[in-house]
């Protein structure tokens, strides 16, 4: 409907506005509650993919820093985990490292 869709636009307007301030998780929050109202919303997929792209990046940095800060490392990969969808491959590998380095502690 007209109303979903005006919405979804401003769903996703503000997922963007989120993302560019480094509110990570409200951009992922904006942008699913979009794409739940237009489950093709390209603006809300665009948001989603910078935020998996982020997300790897977190996964990246939290490898490089799990020995010497291994609790750094763990907020990096709880964010991680916050803004990817949970059957993603990078939510798997976020919470596969973040076991690992927990165990370790």
């Amino acid at each position: 409907s007209t109303v979903s869709r005006q919405l979804a636009e401003a769903l996703a307007r503000r997922a963007q506005e989120h993302l560019g301030q480094g509110r990570l998780t409200e951009a992922a929050k904006a942008a699913v509650r979009a794409q739940a109202l237009i489950p093709d919303h390209k603006p809300a997929q665009a948001v989603l993919d910078k935020l998996i792209d982020e997300a790897r990046r977190l996964v990246l940095e939290a490898r490089r820093m799990r020995n010497p800060d291994p609790q750094g490392a763990i907020a990096q990969l709880k964010t991680a985990l916050r803004i990817t969808p949970r059957k993603s491959p990078e939510h798997a590998r976020a919470q596969e490292l973040l076991a690992r380095i927990e165990d370790s502690l």
